[in-house]
């Protein structure tokens, strides 16, 4: 899918920046920065212009990129693979928006977990940030129609064997469909426990903001 489509696609949550997730994480003029799940690349234009020392995104999907940023641009890797091959690069605040639901709960891996990766990557004071919505999808069918700037939206959810199956429709874009996994707040503590020190969760209606880190 291609930036475009994404944007219009996904319009309504994309009118959540990444302002409130950055100020919880103390980010900072000077700070290195590692964006997981980018999509467009939102967070990292942030902090490029924030004064950001280093600025690292993660995407499989380069399409949804509008532009880069400077070299350092990791594009069509998912996150367990940008760990596996830069095991020694340190950042000072990683973040995920949006996106956490897809990667953190890993199937088949016997070695380090993903949880543990990620703590390993940040610096001494370095913060994880990410947010995720807080109640559990529908078992049955659910379907949310309205209108946005003009334009007619449908969204049809369900909840099945622990996996969310999600469509986005709009007028006049190609539909898209994803699926990934429902983590309960108490399923994420216990993922996050054994590497992180501090767990915050920041609650804001129907998505809960968590930053973790190592002191």
């Amino acid at each position: 899918m291609d930036c475009n489509t994404y944007n219009i696609l996904y319009k309504r949550f994309l009118k959540r920046g990444p302002g409130q997730m950055l100020d919880l994480a103390g980010f900072k003029a000077g700070d290195s920065f590692l964006d997981l799940c980018t999509g467009t690349g939102r967070a990292s234009f942030e902090v490029f212009k924030r004064g950001a020392s280093n600025v690292v995104a993660v995407d499989k999907d380069g399409e949804k990129l509008s532009r880069r940023f400077g070299e350092e641009m990791f594009c069509g890797m998912t996150v367990r693979q940008f760990f596996d091959e830069h095991k020694d690069m340190k950042f000072d605040c990683i973040f995920c928006q949006q996106a956490i639901n897809y990667w953190l709960k890993e199937e088949g891996y016997v070695k380090d977990s993903i949880a543990k990766l990620v703590a390993k990557a940040l610096t001494s004071n370095g913060k994880f940030v990410f947010n995720t919505f807080n109640k559990e999808p529908s078992e049955e069918i659910i379907v949310k129609e309205y209108k946005l700037d003009g334009l007619h939206y449908a969204e049809v959810s369900q909840l099945v064997g622990g996996i969310v199956h999600h469509g986005q429709f709009c007028d006049g874009a190609h539909p898209d469909h994803q699926e990934f996994a429902w983590i309960s707040s108490e399923e994420f503590m216990t993922i996050l426990k054994p590497y992180f020190k501090t767990i915050t969760i920041h609650s804001d209606g129907p998505t809960d903001i968590y930053v973790c880190s190592n002191i």
